[in-house]
């Protein structure tokens, strides 16, 4: 089991330059990539962000790629000082040819013209290279973060057992005082009966038809079965090696439903108590639910 939130990050040097990259992930119903890249290596976006999602199935992924020079520095702009010298020559020539007040070039100006600057990662790179060299790093970001989800996919685990194990001690109680609760139901009618002193004057077999239907409506045999296979299926996936958040979600849902139905049938005061503790339970079971992968 694994966990949606996670951090990883990892770095390589290549040639003069040291690239970074992290890795972060937070819940999410689906799985959701974001790269940031260097503009210059934005043609790799949709080939990262496919390894994240062969690795990552669900969660909010944000995935960062920096480089740095050696020093640890930004990478700084390329000057082309030959192109620079080339303007400024020009602005000169053109001021003496046609007679035109003398005009220094700035610095500022020099800088906006075009192909003076370039940005340092702007050199012509081997893409083929570049794109193992980023899939290398980004793969040991994930693993870091992959780690890191394992780790409190564990913790969810073990919270998640405890609660399913209290579960199915509560169906088993209710199995037990299932049984009674139809006479319980047929009792209370005969009561009210007698209490009216209506009892002679209601016809044998109308009340036989009463008596039965009460029991049925108040019956929960069927519930406390699918909840037996609930509990069956979620100890299942709490095993499984596949991401299970959204099955567990869904079986939590109905485990939820079935509850609820029981407490509105039984009139007994030990499965209401029951059933409230249980509702308890699967509320903060959904809560971690929503951070499994």
């Amino acid at each position: 089991m694994l966990s949606m939130t996670g951090y990883g990050a990892a770095e390589i040097e290549w040639d003069d330059q040291v690239i970074q990259a992290e890795v972060r992930s937070v819940n999410h119903r689906y799985g959701e990539v974001s790269v940031k890249l260097p503009r210059e290596w934005l043609f790799l976006e949709d080939p990262l962000r496919r390894l994240a999602l062969e690795r990552l199935k669900r969660g909010k992924i944000d995935i960062y790629v920096n480089v740095l020079n050696r020093q640890d520095g930004p990478a700084g702009p390329l000057v082309d000082w030959q192109r620079a010298e080339e303007y400024v020559r020009i602005a000169r020539e053109m001021t003496e040819r046609f007679g035109l007040m003398s005009l220094e070039l700035s610095a500022r100006d020099l800088l906006a013209l075009p192909g003076v600057t370039e940005p340092a990662r702007g050199r012509q790179v081997d893409r083929e290279e570049l794109q193992r060299r980023l899939t290398e790093v980004l793969s040991a970001a994930i693993d870091a973060l992959v780690e890191m989800r394992r780790r409190e996919g564990a913790h969810l685990k073990t919270d998640l057992q405890s609660r399913l194990d209290r579960l199915t001690q509560c169906g088993r109680a209710l199995a037990e005082l299932a049984p009674a609760v139809p006479e319980a139901a047929r009792e209370r009618l005969r009561q009210r009966l007698s209490q009216w002193g209506e009892a002679s004057a209601i016809d044998p077999d109308r009340l036989a038809q009463e008596v039965a239907l009460i029991a049925d409506r108040s019956d929960v045999t069927e519930e406390l079965t699918r909840l037996s296979s609930h509990f069956a299926q979620a100890k299942t996936l709490l095993d499984a090696k596949e991401p299970v958040g959204r099955k567990l979600d869904f079986l939590l849902q109905e485990m939820h439903r079935e509850t609820n139905t029981i407490g509105s049938k039984s009139g007994d005061a030990r499965i209401s108590a029951l059933v409230v503790e249980m509702k308890a339970e699967l509320e903060k079971m959904r809560e971690q639910v929503q951070n499994v992968e």
